[in-house]
């Protein structure tokens, strides 16, 4: 309640005129109000609207969505599979919660493609917000689904700061506890891993020259040599997946600390240097067998497609946010120059794997139907006017300059 005028001040006044001047002032007052109101509108409701669609999801996790692609299945639709011929690995029973639960492994390579966690994350919990996406720290928008507050980026932010795992996902992820609760990050398959997970994993795979340039401009910011990037790199896929790297001694390192350590080195002096420098011959054979543990495989290259194959096979609400380049990197260097440079410098390894890899998915392609006009049945909103064709030149994919610098 607010006095709008001492009594002192109004006794000059009849009782009339003063109740006249009293709602002629509130009048003014509440429309400035309006107006300050209206002003800010535009900057905080959107925000405000966020947080409130966060919080009743929240509130709302212990009786998910009817849509839950998992959760709805008994014990033994849950062991059977989602879509009839699809791979199973994508559901498990959960013993002590008695319940069907996503079963997901995320084989996330380093620049392939951190967008795809959106599908994962949705699909493992359909009471996301729709706007729940990898976070590109405001390079999308200022929305709160887009900023990172915990000053991280993608997928750490979004399982770590977010969306965490014991509130959000709680046992349907790939991790390594106590330490590593990221389900996106670029973890290598170990026997331990491959076990328990075998039949679970999912990955989208990139062309490895295309890779390697999108790697460099990353990692060194497109400075030195992409030749010697690429010797102290190279098969990085196949050792992620083979595993055989010593514990300790991480394959990722090699790009991660490559400028700090290793550029310009004229030898190595440490047994990670020589890691990184070991030939990925003898981990190729295995990192072939491991790929009969994926569920879902998907190209870079042909992401939009990648993202409709994966709910052609396991079904699951099929949002416009999926298909967005969450996390576009800055292009350094020209990255038609970096590739000329490394013509004759193929990484024969990770072209055998990507080799297997592209024509599993080409054959789910063509056995599962996915076309233009199924896609753009089952994710309305999405552009599906180029033809999914096999054989696509990389030169001409509708999807190489979007994911030049992811």
């Amino acid at each position: 309640q607010v006095k709008l005028y001492p009594r002192s001040v109004l006794f000059p006044f009849s009782v009339p005129y003063q109740t006249m001047l009293s709602f002629a002032l509130y009048f003014v007052l509440s429309w400035n109000a309006l107006a300050q109101l209206e002003e800010c509108h535009s900057e905080i409701v959107p925000k405000a609207q966020a947080l409130v669609q966060r919080q009743a999801a929240r509130s709302s996790l212990a009786a998910r969505r009817t849509t839950e692609i998992c959760g709805n299945l008994d014990i033994d639709s849950c062991k059977s599979g989602i879509v009839p011929g699809a791979p199973t690995g994508l559901c498990r029973w959960h013993v002590e919660k008695e319940r069907c639960i996503a079963h997901i492994a995320w084989f996330h390579v380093m620049k392939a493609g951190s967008t795809f966690g959106a599908t994962l994350a949705h699909f493992a919990n359909s009471s996301l917000p729709d706007t729940a996406h990898m976070p590109s720290c405001g390079y999308m928008d200022d929305s709160f689904d887009d900023a990172c507050p915990g000053g991280q980026q993608g997928p750490l932010e979004f399982f770590v700061y977010k969306y965490p795992l014991d509130k959000w996902f709680h046992d349907e992820f790939w991790i390594h506890r106590p330490n590593d609760l990221d389900p996106g990050n670029h973890r290598s398959i170990r026997d331990v891993d491959y076990d328990e997970w075998k039949g679970s994993y999912v990955g989208i795979f990139r062309q490895p020259e295309s890779r390697m340039v999108s790697a460099f401009n990353h990692f060194c910011e497109g400075y030195g040599d992409i030749l010697e990037f690429s010797y102290f790199t190279r098969g990085t896929v196949t050792k992620m997946l083979s595993g055989l790297s010593p514990i300790g001694k991480p394959i990722v390192d090699c790009s991660f600390e490559f400028r700090e350590k290793y550029q310009n080195v004229s030898h190595c002096s440490t047994e990670k240097c020589h890691e990184c420098l070991r030939s990925p011959e003898e981990d190729l054979p295995i990192a072939i067998e491991r790929l009969k543990g994926f569920a879902f495989v998907g190209l870079t290259e042909e992401f939009n497609a990648s993202v409709c194959l994966f709910h052609v096979m396991f079904g699951g609400e099929c949002l416009p946010l999926e298909f967005e380049n969450m996390r576009k990197g800055v292009v350094h260097t020209n990255t038609e120059l970096l590739a000329e440079q490394l013509k004759g410098h193929e990484d024969t390894w990770d072209n055998v794997i990507y080799s297997h890899v592209s024509e599993r998915f080409w054959s789910n392609i063509e056995a599962y139907n996915v076309t233009t006009e199924n896609c753009a049945k089952r994710c309305p909103g999405v552009d599906f006017t180029t033809p999914i064709e096999r054989g696509a030149s990389l030169v001409d994919s509708r999807h190489l300059m979007l994911f030049q610098g992811i």
